[in-house]
């Protein structure tokens, strides 16, 4: 028996400590990143949800009047403490005064939300914490919810939409995938027509994370309904349903303490249902025991996702916190080193975008790297510029007004250097238009992550950018025109000069025209074996054009736009902030909303960091099941 008892202590010991931790954490602010286990109580108006946490508590402490009680959520930290003389609560967030005297705890409960809330029934998401210590109560922690309301109180100021509003405020607790509900569901009506137990099972479809107190047993008799419904037949929940028995209207107009209540609840079950009790279905006590064994089973398989969420949260705000830099020093010469450092970034960021490197300013979910997108453009120029299409563009028709137009000086027999030129010329021309657009596209994608780039690494300074911007595009563009200079002058070179060393080219067409096996008509001065043999010539020397231009312009537009805008963008960049020094520090002013946004992310991390090694601190995740 003595081993059975040192069990259990054990494992309220465990309980507690998981429980506490998680309520530290939230006293931390941890709450606001992360989702945290907790329990909410949920309950339409008058379903019985104050008795019923004065029953867990064992105290009378909940305000009670008409409509709305309830006006904002009331988180209540329940500590079993041995060592308390009497039992006290605290207003952790308002006052470390201890409060013995619990008729005190509900005015003061009154006094709070009437200072945040207003004197109306006006309901604000504003959660009071209110924490409970006693040799009674155990080691628990629930949010109290307001009850979710059909009708406006009549002269309450209260909105035609108070339904919508108080189930918003419940939606935002029990939407949240570690919060465990509690629904409150009076027992004499149809628990498949329960607004708690619908709204419940909206958020958390497959019941996974709701448990269910039916209250009011005492005015229905648990005939085989109700047996289905704690026996889990009726609306399968994974924490089941438990009977309770509460202080009526009458008990507590009479005064009846919460103890004596808990007596006379344990007394009906045990005199007309006590295989209830046996069965762990009914009675505040087994309800409590529940809980307490949910919420740190809940919290404990938590921690480990808790702990890896915390880890990304902390990464997530110190690179944010990174990208927004330190704040500015005061004089002119610190300022511009500043400037520099972010330029020296900005250009290291740059050219390992263009070489497709990895750069700690790119995201997994943004598009695909510059270098990817340049490579298929290179890849795809002059793709449809096929040999079909060349022999579209060679006709019959233009060979032959070709030799009438530019063969006069030439000697008969022998082809015309000016109407091979003048072949060469329309096939040629479809290149133009193709490499001046695959320069343009090139230089879009730069501009476009010279300006992206920019936004980032100078968002802190966003009356700098548009100078530091102006200073990188006009390098930018700068390569653009010698790149474009480079391709103009290639295209040129094959129309202006022709000349091959292709050992395939001569092998084929080195020799003046073989005429013995070709069908000749000698009425024609130009026979069509003749027309057939220039343009196998020319189209064979163009494709010879074609490979090499689809290799050299590529390459010169990867060397001289892509290269060296990023070699010489440093050099340009320092040059141009030397010229512009006093512009430059006249603009270097931080505006509020990076001043806030640098607070609130050292805020957040001091948050987390916190929590982290709280967490740490407690071991928790080493401890056994």
């Amino acid at each position: 028996m003595a081993k059975v008892t040192e069990e259990k202590s054990l494992l309220y010991e465990k309980m507690r400590k998981f429980i506490s931790t998680i309520d530290e954490l939230r006293d931390y602010g941890l709450q606001s990143f992360i989702s945290l286990p907790r329990i909410a109580v949920v309950g339409l108006q008058s379903a019985g949800k104050s008795s019923l946490l004065e029953s867990i508590v064992g105290y009378d402490f909940l305000p009670r009047g008409e409509g709305i009680v309830t006006r904002r959520p009331l988180e209540l930290r329940l500590i079993h403490a041995i060592s308390a003389e009497e039992p006290y609560g605290v207003f952790d967030k308002h006052s470390p005064e201890k409060i013995t005297d619990f008729q005190k705890i509900r005015q003061k409960i009154v006094e709070l939300t009437d200072l945040d809330a207003g004197k109306n029934k006006g309901i604000i998401n504003n959660p009071l914490i209110l924490t409970i210590y006693s040799k009674n109560c155990p080691d628990l922690s629930l949010v109290d919810l307001p009850g979710i309301t059909k009708i406006p109180v009549k002269d309450s100021g209260q909105p035609d939409n108070i339904e919508e509003i108080t189930t918003d405020l419940v939606v935002n607790y029990i939407s949240e995938k570690r919060t465990i509900i509690l629904c409150t569901v009076q027992a004499n009506i149809d628990i498949t027509t329960s607004d708690a137990i619908k709204l419940a099972r909206k958020y958390d479809i497959d019941g996974e994370r709701t448990i269910c107190a039916l209250t009011k047993v005492d005015l229905t008799d648990i005939g085989a309904n109700i047996r289905s419904i704690l026996n889990n037949e009726e609306v399968a929940l994974k924490y089941g349903y438990v009977a309770v028995k509460n202080r009526g209207p009458k008990e507590i107009a009479d005064n009846v303490p919460v103890s004596k209540g808990l007596e006379l609840e344990n007394k009906f079950f045990r005199d007309k249902y006590p295989e209830l009790i046996d069965q762990g279905l009914a009675g505040t006590k087994c309800l409590v025991d529940r809980l307490s064994l949910i919420l740190s089973k809940n919290i404990q398989s938590s921690l480990p996702s808790i702990i890896k969420e915390l880890r990304e949260k902390i990464d997530e705000y110190e690179q944010e916190l990174r990208s927004l830099g330190t704040p500015l020093p005061e004089s002119n010469e610190e300022k511009i080193q500043v400037v520099l450092g972010l330029l020296t970034e900005f250009c290291n960021n740059y050219s390992t975008s263009l070489k497709g490197k990895y750069t700690k300013l790119k995201k997994s979910n943004e598009k695909e790297p510059v270098s990817v997108q340049v490579r298929r453009l290179l890849i795809n120029v002059f793709k449809e510029l096929e040999e079909t299409k060349v022999d579209s563009l060679l006709s019959d028709k233009l060979i032959r007004a070709a030799f009438v137009n530019y063969s006069s000086s030439s000697l008969p027999g022998f082809p015309s250097f000016s109407v091979f030129q003048k072949l060469l010329q329309p096939l040629l021309n479809n290149m133009i238009p193709k490499s001046s657009e695959l320069v343009d596209s090139v230089y879009f994608i730069l501009e476009q992550t010279v300006q992206e780039i920019i936004d980032k690494i100078f968002m802190r300074l966003p009356d700098l950018k548009p100078t530091i911007c102006e200073l990188a595009l006009k390098n930018v563009l700068r390569c653009r025109n010698n790149a474009e200079k480079m391709v103009d002058c290639l295209i040129k070179a094959e129309l202006g000069y022709l000349y091959t060393a292709d050992e395939q080219y001569l092998g084929l067409h080195g020799s003046i025209l073989p005429i013995q096996h070709l069908n000749v008509n000698e009425d024609n001065k130009m026979s069509d074996a003749f027309v057939i043999e220039i343009r196998e010539r020319v189209k064979n020397y163009f494709m010879i054009i074609y490979r090499n231009l689809r290799d050299t312009i590529p390459k010169s537009i990867g060397h001289i736009l892509i290269g060296e805008s990023y070699t010489k963008m440093q050099v340009e960049l320092f040059e141009g902030v030397n010229k512009e020094n006093s512009l430059i520090t006249k603009s270097l002013e931080e505006p509020d909303i990076i001043l806030n946004q640098r607070k609130q992310c050292q805020s957040a991390l001091r948050i987390l960091k916190s929590c982290l090694k709280k967490l740490q601190e407690e071991d928790l995740l080493l401890e056994d099941d």
